[in-house]
């Protein structure tokens, strides 16, 4: 997740371009790994018993926050503090 953050933050920062489009791309690679690991590890800390449940109420809850994530920067239009 540090890279991720890095190389997303540094994507804003150089001028727009291939250096801007390259670091981008690499911060999304970042976020799939560390995605990817996580669902990993999920299935290696779950006993055997509840593994098959666990691992799909995982999956389901992570499709659902890549449903509901762009919605995000919407909260400021909707809910004025």
């Amino acid at each position: 997740m540090v890279f991720s953050g890095v190389f997303s933050l540094l994507a804003t920062v150089v001028p727009v371009g291939v250096y801007s489009a390259t670091l981008a791309i690499l911060g999304r690679f970042s976020v799939n790994i560390s995605y990817n690991i996580g669902l990993q590890y999920a299935a290696e800390l779950l006993p055997t018993v509840v593994r098959a449940q666990g691992i799909a109420f995982i999956h389901i809850m992570g499709y659902v926050a890549s449903i509901i994530a762009p919605f995000v920067v919407y909260l400021a239009n909707i809910s004025v503090s």
